[in-house]
């Protein structure tokens, strides 16, 4: 008698392949770039649809009826012991072609086609039970792929909405995520941020947590407990876990530094020979970090340095160093550029700004 075989999805195998490939790509920001994930492989290459029909002289139409889908599909090619996700790039929206993509690769890492013994994945020559297996350890790696649960849910804001923007993923499998996440809280299940994983996150969930949001004069910066933005120095400031792209950021420019917050030339005499070591100017005396004017009079602030374009202290309001001493313009100068207008008749060129209110004809 032939006992029959128990097609079950190794779930844990999933999940560990998502991050096995976080690993290899050393993904560190969401949403995770997954049309570039083959320049980390040598035996996997990721194409269009339209890339595979005009190879091989084929309409669009037939290329869905040669693959077996309307989406995407892995193929293995095995006489290079290779493998081509090809994707439709013409589905509906773009979170739904980074889903597919993200779950044909669920397919290369688990190795579903050398395991199955098919050059494409399909119901045809599978049984339901075992196709549908492969079908949902793919999807369980779609999931921790695009969703890595140790970063979203150590979001501040761990929600449908949050998923969908920062993730960019559909509204369905942003529900679905969700759903399966806070299932896992309510059992017991944590993500710890201390983890291999964790550490790669770590940055990006710094800098989502803590971004603030001027909405006097649209910066957005992160810095933890802030509550004055750093550019204009009012207290109108919000959380926004949305990462800077995602709206139109005003962006204030400050000095190159060295990655210390130390600018590479002297802000006041630009002078270039700065010591690594030292904090003040040899040629003028300048001392070249950004620090809390608040500090210098009664030490009621921090000392730390702060990055050179700041111009008011996120914790106590005052203004920083920099912007003091008159190395950075008023953020309205950057904001407003078309007030910058200059006087004919002033001889210093000063930039003025006349409303038309304020015009005598």
């Amino acid at each position: 008698m032939t006992m029959k075989r128990i097609f079950k999805p190794n779930f844990k195998k999933a999940e560990n392949a998502a991050i096995e490939l976080h690993s290899i790509a050393k993904t560190k920001e969401l949403p995770v770039k997954v049309r570039k994930m083959d320049k980390f492989f040598d035996d996997l290459t990721i194409k269009k649809y339209s890339w595979y029909a005009k190879e091989w002289e084929m309409t669009l139409e037939e290329v869905i009826e040669y693959l077996g889908s309307d989406e995407g599909c892995c193929f293995y090619l095995k006489q290079f012991d290779s493998y081509l996700i090809l994707y439709n790039e013409n589905i509906d929206t773009n979170e739904r072609i980074r889903w597919t993509i993200a779950h044909e690769l669920g397919h290369y890492m688990l190795k579903h086609n050398t395991k199955s013994k098919r050059a494409i994945l399909g119901r045809g020559g599978l049984s339901d039970e075992e196709y549908d297996m492969y079908e949902k350890e793919a999807n369980c790696f779609a999931r921790n792929l695009l969703a890595p649960p140790v970063a979203v849910t150590n979001l501040n804001v761990f929600s449908t909405d949050s998923l969908i923007h920062i993730c960019k993923i559909s509204l369905e499998a942003a529900n679905n995520t969700y759903n399966f996440y806070d299932n896992g809280f309510r059992m017991g299940k944590t993500y710890n941020t201390t983890s291999k994983i964790g550490r790669q996150f770590s940055g990006f969930l710094n800098k989502v947590n803590n971004n603030k949001r001027c909405d006097n004069c649209e910066m957005n910066f992160s810095i933890k407990n802030s509550n004055y933005c750093v550019v204009c120095g009012s207290g109108n400031i919000s959380h926004n876990y949305l990462i800077k792209g995602e709206d139109a950021d005003m962006i204030y420019p400050g000095y190159a530094t060295n990655g210390n917050h130390k600018p590479i030339t002297c802000p006041r005499c630009e002078n270039e020979e700065i010591n690594i070591n030292g904090n003040y100017c040899s040629t003028c005396g300048f001392y070249l970090l950004n620090t809390c004017t608040n500090n210098l009079h009664d030490q009621s602030c921090t000392d730390d340095p702060m990055p050179t374009n700041i111009r008011f202290c996120p914790y106590c309001g005052a203004q920083s160093t920099y912007y003091y001493n008159g190395l950075l313009v008023n953020w309205e100068q950057i904001k407003f550029p078309e007030r910058n207008k200059e006087d004919p008749f002033a001889s210093n060129n000063t930039p003025i700004y006349i409303s038309e209110d304020e015009l005598p004809f």
